[in-house]
């Protein structure tokens, strides 16, 4: 259960939080870098030093803390809790293998900041109950500062803020390139150290990341929602797992037992040429696709079923004011079919295959397109998929997605799990999660 206290920081200063490195110091003084990174917008501050005596952290931490002063940004000592009262620091930050946290609020007292570093949720909630203001969470990435620091997985970040109150900034391994990965995973902001240190213009540097931060960790209204259709809203995977073999059947060809297996990877081209070439199958290559093509068409318009609590939730969403929409790989005629055959065709404002644009779902082309089509920003929008190449491109580009399983992909719950912003078993367990996005 989650605490109920005051915190001696708020959650906005853990927007972009600075941890010096003089290992980028290239000749310049730490304090000219340090008061860069405060120019372009760092919200707080942390000086680690692991080499200095503790006489020349003292004199450091003075001429920075003059500088925080100035920009009215807490000022925070690493794991070294003599230097942090003898410059009246604003509080100390520790790791697990640091002083015990509650140890270090006996020294501190009650009015100064405490920071600990938190790798799971048995280590958050210990700190929290030992009187921590704020957590950190990493390594979230590969870092070449602790290079003996193993990943945290999002999905323990979700855990993490599920199950305390406090301020939590993500660490480790965070830059330019990453920092929206992170989005929809619970970070109040991030913590950096190379991303703004080991740039050759920090104040530059600074400001991006901050604006990066800050759309991290943007909490907009849901509007509209983007289903993939084949195992997200119809159960029709099966039936094109198998639709390969029912073909050559029906041309009198045995198919061979490791057939699933061969065509998971291949298009509908290369599946032609196997078939042709190497089964002998007496077709042309556009015949290939045809028959394909047309014994789908049959299944669309005959037999194949809804995933579980699909219709009540498209009812559900419909009537409370949401924008839907169906993104799909198959072709547009036969989606058109097996929707109106299910009677929920009428719940979207579009319908787009990835023929209409011209890219599958390796690229976010079809997701962008859709969410133009529907009148509403990426921001406003949450991607629903079952298959994970898909989840990734969708998450790559920015969207919020909702990770369904499908028997298909059984192999890949554990990367979608990680990647989603939301998993779920079954349709039934989507309308909770959006409710808690408004």
């Amino acid at each position: 259960m989650k605490m109920k206290q005051k915190f001696n920081i708020d959650k906005e200063a853990m927007c972009l939080y600075a941890i010096t490195d003089r290992s980028w110091l290239n000749g310049k003084a730490l304090e000219e870098q340090v008061e860069a990174a405060l120019k372009g917008g760092v919200t707080c501050l942390q000086l680690r030093e692991k080499n200095l005596d503790e006489e020349n952290f003292i004199r450091e931490a003075m001429r920075i803390k003059t500088l925080t002063t100035a920009y009215n940004v807490p000022f925070i000592i690493n794991d070294n809790v003599k230097v942090a009262l003898a410059v009246d620091a604003d509080g100390v930050h520790i790791g697990q293998s640091d002083m015990a946290a509650q140890d270090v609020r006996s020294l501190i007292g009650k009015d100064k900041i405490l920071g600990v570093s938190a790798q799971t949720v048995e280590q958050a909630v210990k700190a929290e109950q030992a009187g921590a203001d704020y957590i950190g969470v990493g390594a979230m990435f590969t870092t070449s500062t602790k290079k003996d620091a193993n990943a945290t997985s999002n999905e323990t970040l979700k855990a993490i803020r599920q199950n305390v109150s406090l301020p939590i900034v993500a660490i480790g391994g965070i830059n330019k390139n990453n920092v929206m990965q992170l989005a929809g995973c619970g970070a109040d902001g991030i913590a950096v150290v190379s991303a703004i240190f080991a740039q050759e213009n920090i104040e530059e540097a600074t400001r991006e990341l901050k604006v990066l931060s800050e759309a991290m960790t943007k909490k907009t209204s849901i509007k509209g929602i983007i289903f993939d259709m084949d195992g997200t809203l119809l159960d029709s995977m099966p039936t094109w797992k198998g639709i390969g073999a029912k073909l050559l059947m029906n041309n009198g060809i045995v198919p061979p037992e490791d057939l699933e297996e061969r065509l998971k990877e291949l298009s509908f081209v290369d599946t032609a040429s196997y078939f042709i070439n190497d089964l002998g199958l007496k077709m042309s290559a556009e015949g290939v696709v045809a028959g394909i093509n047309d014994l789908m068409r049959q299944a669309y318009a005959e037999y194949i079923p809804l995933k579980k609590g699909a219709k009540e939730l498209l009812e559900s969403l419909k009537k409370n004011g949401y924008k839907m929409s169906v993104a799909t790989a198959t072709h547009r005629e036969l989606a058109l079919l097996g929707l109106k055959r299910l009677e929920i065709l009428d719940y979207f404002d579009v319908v787009v295959s990835c023929k209409d644009v011209g890219h599958w779902k390796d690229e976010p082309l079809i997701y962008q397109e859709t969410t133009k089509m529907m009148g509403l920003e990426e921001s406003e929008v949450v991607i629903v998929e079952d298959a994970g190449y898909c989840v990734k491109t969708a998450k790559e580009a920015g969207f919020k997605v909702a990770g369904v399983y499908d028997e298909a992909a059984e192999l890949e719950t554990e990367m979608i799990k990680e990647l989603s912003d939301h998993y779920m078993l079954d349709l039934t367990e989507m309308e909770d999660w959006l409710c808690k996005q408004c």
